[in-house]
This record gives C-alpha cells, sequence and structure tokens, in this order.
C-alpha cells in the first residue's frame, strides 16, 4: 500500500461488531517485538464473531495481537478475510506471540466504497482473537478532515534538516502529530 494511510483503532465507532466482545486497555503491551498495541487499546472475543468495517479507499489491511494456539497445523483462532463478499484470506499466524500482526490485506481496488468483513472462528474459550487496528489507502477524492492519518518514515514530506523534523505536506493541514515508533525487525 501507499505511504499515506487512514488508521481506525479498534474503538472507532466505524468498526462494526458482531459476537460477543470485551475491551481492554493497556493489555499486551510486552509482548513481541513491536510495541504495545496501538493507542493501547484492544477488542477481543472468545467465541465465534466477526467484523465489518466500511470504507472509501484502493487497499485496506487489518492488524491484532496475535496470540495463536497451533499456528502452523491448526490455528486457534481460525480467521479469514473478505473484502465486497470475495475472500482475501489471512496471512500465516505469527508462531510467536506478537503485536502490530497484519492479519490480511488488499492492494488494487477500484476508487470507491468497500466493505472488510473478518469471520473469527474460536475453538477453545481459553482463546483470545484480539483486534488492534484496521488502516486503509483512501481513493484520490475522499476529504480526509479530521482522520487520522499514517505517513511512513519513506514519504518525501518528511525532511531532516539540521536535526530538525520539518513536515512540506501538500493538502494537508496538520493540527497535531504523534509519534509512534514501531521497530521493525
Amino acid at each position: 500500500m501507499g505511504t499515506r494511510k487512514v488508521v481506525h483503532d479498534d474503538q472507532d465507532s466505524i468498526i462494526q461488531y458482531s459476537g460477543e466482545w470485551f475491551e481492554k486497555t493497556g493489555a499486551l503491551e510486552d509482548v513481541g517485538n513491536y510495541g504495545p498495541p496501538y493507542l493501547h487499546t484492544l477488542h477481543g472475543t472468545n467465541h465465534d464473531a466477526s467484523i465489518s468495517f466500511e470504507f472509501d479507499g484502493i487497499g485496506v489491511e487489518a492488524f491484532v495481537s496475535s496470540i495463536v494456539s497451533n499456528p502452523t497445523t491448526d490455528p486457534d483462532p481460525n480467521l479469514e478475510c473478505f473484502v465486497d463478499g470475495f475472500s482475501i484470506g489471512r496471512e500465516p499466524p505469527s508462531k510467536v506471540p506478537e503485536n502490530y500482526e497484519n492479519l490480511c490485506g488488499i492492494n488494487g481496488l477500484s476508487a470507491g466504497q468497500h466493505k472488510l468483513h473478518i469471520d473469527i472462528k474460536v475453538k477453545s474459550p481459553k482463546q483470545t482473537f484480539w483486534l488492534d487496528k484496521i488502516q486503509y489507502l483512501p481513493s484520490p477524492s475522499m476529504p480526509l478532515d479530521n482522520k487520522t492519518i499514517r505517513i511512513e518514515n519513506t514519504d518525501s514530506a518528511i525532511l531532516l534538516y539540521h536535526y530538525d523534523l520539518m513536515f512540506t505536506v501538500n493538502n494537508y493541514v496538520m493540527t497535531a502529530v504523534t509519534w509512534i515508533l514501531v521497530h521493525d525487525a
């Protein structure tokens, strides 16, 4: 996906949850190598459930905190992602517990409205699926007012000048900047 994405935390009301869910703040902070969950919040379920997310874009990704039982032989929880009713599968589950795990994603959608749907099948009530965030590459004509935008460190708008970080982002008005460090192993 491109370098500027709209990010929605698991707490955002645009994400629709079906089934039994619970919310956690400050959970799984020390899991894996990539830092704590985004904004320190997670939505979890120990039951069969689903997630729906509508967006105006050309690509989408879902991220989880992954603690999967039997990741190579019989993953629990078992998951499948769909966009506009067509399966896009899922990434192979991590063999070790990890935050910022890319569950699934797709690029190259036609610009416009789409729907991401995630089916969750939990085999053991001791096992939990944790949603962290969903991010998407917006359609070129979509207004980005009041959206949280992720700008990658490779974006040409980020300049290092005399050890000061400066933004020259055309067509964007920055009202706040939050720095989130994600260590890529």
